[in-house]
């Protein structure tokens, strides 16, 4: 697997015909591809009950749930139309934590993202893989717009995607359910010109 360093998305020149989820290394955090042996370390987060109170993932009760699960999202790399990493510590290789792009659309130059770490985390190392997997994705010339949807009242994902560049675009009045509640959605949004913005400052 190619490792890919920060400042190489920006000196890019070929053209991936899809997305793909290469391997990139930045100071705190390296993002590796999601392989499904990831799954122990990806339930064990899921198990925290203040996660649980963000995200809804029910059906996954044991590891061999998420590996079935995990078995089934990686299929759809292939495609090019979804991508996933592991986020590891740099200094350490150890797991703490997962970014993914669940949909992509190609026509539009539009996708989503979604992540979550080991909380106690200090948000500096979600703030580096959210930019290194934008960054990413805005060097493949294959996307010009990232939304991320949070709940409402998830304040640690907000601030990593204010300090990370986003913008705040409205909120969505009860608008997902899961844990049996419905729940109000924030959505933010970052421009492909908005980033190159900030780096070159």
């Amino acid at each position: 697997m190619k490792l890919l360093k920060f400042e190489d998305f920006f000196h890019k020149k070929k053209k991936p015909s899809k997305l793909i989820s290469a391997k990139i290394e930045g100071k705190k955090v390296t993002l590796r591809k999601l392989v499904v042996k990831d799954a122990v370390y990806a339930h064990d987060t899921y198990e925290d009950l203040k996660f649980k109170r963000y995200h809804s993932f029910n059906f996954l009760n044991t590891d061999d749930d998420y590996m079935v699960y995990l078995m089934d999202y990686t299929s759809r790399y292939e495609t090019g139309k979804s991508v996933g990493w592991a986020i590891t510590s740099t200094k350490t290789k150890e797991f703490i934590g997962v970014i993914q792009v669940p949909h992509y659309y190609s026509e539009e130059g539009n996708c989503s993202i979604s992540f979550y770490t080991v909380l106690g985390l200090k948000d500096t190392y979600i703030i580096e893989a959210i930019k290194l997997a934008c960054s990413y994705l805005f060097s493949t010339k294959l996307v010009r717009r990232i939304q991320a949807k949070i709940d409402a009242d998830d304040d640690f994902s907000e601030i990593a995607l204010i300090k990370s560049g986003f913008h705040y675009e409205g909120t969505q009045r009860k608008y997902a359910l899961y844990n049996e509640e419905f729940h109000d959605i924030k959505l933010y949004s970052l421009l492909k010109d908005e980033i190159e913005l900030t780096e070159e400052k």
